[in-house]
C-alpha cells in the first residue's frame, strides 16, 4: 500500500515488490526482467555518503578485473578522492556514452591564497614589458616584449613557464593535484622508467584508454613516416624536461598530403609500424599483446562543431549520434578532440574550444578552453596532435590541442606538432598493484 508504515520491528515477515533499474551496463539486460533474486533492501533516514578518502588499492586486489575496480573506485569514494565522473544520463552536458573518465586539473592554488589569487593564471600572468598590461588569462606566445611573472613577486620573470611555476609550488602559493591515473606500462622495473609512464583517460565499453604522459620521440616513432625534426619544448611546457620532443607532420607522405588517417604516414609508419615494434620489444611482447586492436572513428568534423562549439556539441559530432560512420582499424592511434575537452572540470564543457576573435587579449574561465588549462589535466603545455580531422578545410586540416590551451585547425602536412600515442587495453586485463600517483603508477599483470 502506499505510504505504509514500516515498523522497525514487526512482528511477521513483510514482502515487497521491488523495481531494479540498471542503467548503462554494458550488457543487455531485457532477459532478466520478471525475474525474481534474493537481495536485502535498507532504508535507512541519513543519506549514504561516498568515502571522501582512500585510493584504488583499497577496493582492489591483485587478480581483478582492471577496468571493473575502476568502476568501483568510482562507486566507492567521491570526486574529490578519485576526479572521476560516470557519463550518464544524469552528467549535465557529458557524453552520455556509460564511459569512466578522470577529469580536473593538475594544479590549484593553495587554500592559503586563494582569496587574493582564485587561479594559478592570477599567480602567473604574462606581462607586456612596454605599459605592464596584464593577460593573465592567455598564454600566448611570450617575445622580448612579454614575459611570464609571479604576481605576488614583480621581480621575477622568464619567457618559459615550468621554472615560475616550479618556485609558486616551493614557495607555497600552488599546489600539484592528485589526478592518480598514472600507468607503468611494459616495464617491472621497481621505479617505473619515464618513457614507461601513461596516463588513463577513462573506462569505454570496459576498455581502458590510455595515453602516453609525456611526449613520444624518434627513438619510438622513427625518422621517417611524418618525421619532421627534433624540437625544443614550447615555452609553456610544465612536463617532465627528460623527455625529449620530436615533431612529426599529421601526414606528411600520405596519398596527396590529406587529412585522411587511414593515408596518413603518421598512423601507418610511425604508430602503427615503428611504435608497434618499439612496444614489443619491451617485454618479449608481453605488454603489447595487452593493447586491443581498435576502430577508431576518423570522419573527423567541421570547425564549427570542434573548437566553435561547446564540449557535448563536438562530441556528438565526433564520436556520438551525429558522426560519420568511417573507422580505422588499428592498436595505436591518438587522443580525440572530446577525450582533451572532457579531461577538464565540468564547468568549462560549455565553451567553445577557441574563440579567435580574442586570439590576443586577455581572456577569462568564460571564453574558451584557453581559460581551462590549470583545471585540465590532459594539457601539458605541448602543441599536440589529436586523431581527429577537420572535415570542412580543403581535406588538409586535422585538430590540434594549442600550447595555450585552446583547440585548433593546422595542415596535416605544414604544422608540425608533438605525438602522444594511444591505445585501449583489452577488458580482461586485470590490476596488479599501485595507487596511480606517479611515484606509485598502477601495474598490471
Amino acid at each position: 500500500a502506499l505510504n505504509y508504515s514500516i515498523e522497525a520491528n514487526p512482528d511477521a515477515t513483510q514482502e515487497w515488490e521491488v523495481t531494479i533499474t540498471f542503467i548503462n551496463l554494458r550488457t543487455e539486460q531485457n532477459k532478466n526482467g520478471g525475474k525474481s533474486f534474493n537481495a536485502s533492501l535498507v532504508i535507512q533516514e541519513e543519506p549514504i555518503n561516498l568515502k571522501s578518502e582512500g585510493t584504488l588499492a583499497d577496493v582492489c586486489s591483485n587478480g581483478n578485473n582492471f577496468a571493473e575496480c575502476l568502476d568501483k573506485y568510482q562507486q566507492t569514494y567521491d570526486y574529490e578522492a578519485t576526479h572521476l565522473l560516470r557519463h550518464d544520463a544524469l552528467l549535465e552536458n557529458g557524453a552520455n556514452d556509460a564511459s569512466i573518465r578522470f577529469t580536473g586539473g593538475g594544479y590549484s592554488v593553495t587554500e592559503e591564497h586563494k582569496s587574493t589569487y582564485p587561479s594559478v593564471y592570477d599567480i602567473i600572468p604574462i606581462k607586456l614589458d612596454a605599459d605592464g598590461a596584464i593577460h593573465k588569462n592567455n598564454y600566448w606566445w611570450p617575445d622580448s616584449n612579454r614575459n611570464f611573472y609571479l604576481a605576488y613577486n614583480d621581480e621575477t620573470k622568464g619567457k618559459s613557464l615550468s621554472p615560475l611555476l616550479t618556485q609558486a609550488i616551493e614557495e607555497g602559493y600552488v599546489q600539484k593535484n592528485d589526478i592518480n591515473n598514472y600507468v607503468c606500462f611494459g616495464s617491472s622495473a621497481e621505479e617505473c622508467p619515464k618513457e614507461n609512464l601513461y596516463r588513463i583517460i577513462g573506462v569505454f565499453d570496459g576498455q581502458i584508454k590510455l595515453i602516453k604522459a609525456g611526449d613520444a620521440n624518434k627513438d619510438q616513432l622513427g625518422a621517417e613516416g611524418s618525421y619532421y625534426a627534433e624540437w625544443g619544448h614550447d615555452v609553456t611546457y610544465i612536463g617532465d624536461s627528460e623527455y625529449k620532443k620530436h615533431v612529426y607532420n599529421w601526414n606528411k607522405e600520405g596519398a596527396n598530403k590529406q587529412a585522411s588517417w587511414a593515408e596518413s604516414s603518421l598512423n601507418t609508419i610511425n604508430l602503427n609500424t615503428n611504435f608497434v615494434s618499439y612496444l614489443k620489444g619491451l617485454d618479449d611482447g608481453a605488454s603489447f599483446a595487452k593493447i586491443a586492436n581498435t576502430l577508431w572513428q576518423v570522419g573527423g568534423m567541421t570547425d564549427q562543431k570542434s573548437c566553435a562549439n561547446d564540449t557535448k556539441t563536438a562530441y556528438d559530432y565526433e564520436l556520438g549520434e551525429n558522426s560519420t560512420t568511417l573507422t580505422v582499424k588499428n592498436p595505436i592511434g591518438l587522443m580525440y578532440v572530446s577525450d582533451y575537452y572532457y579531461a577538464a572540470e565540468p564547468e568549462f564543457w560549455t565553451l567553445m574550444g577557441y574563440d579567435i576573435s580574442k586570439q590576443d587579449v586577455s581572456i577569462d574561465k568564460s571564453s574558451d578552453y584557453r581559460g581551462a588549462i590549470w583545471n585540465n589535466w590532459l594539457w601539458n603545455g605541448d602543441t599536440e596532435w589529436t586523431i581527429t580531422p577537420r572535415s570542412d578545410y580543403q581535406t588538409d586540416g586535422a585538430f590540434l590541442v594549442s600550447h595555450c590551451g585552446g583547440v585548433l585547425t593546422y595542415g596535416v602536412a605544414t604544422d608540425r606538432d608533438a605525438v602522444r600515442p594511444c591505445f585501449y587495453l583489452n577488458a580482461n586485463v586485470t590490476y596488479k598493484s599501485g595507487t596511480g600517483s606517479i611515484d606509485d603508477p598502477f601495474r598490471i599483470n
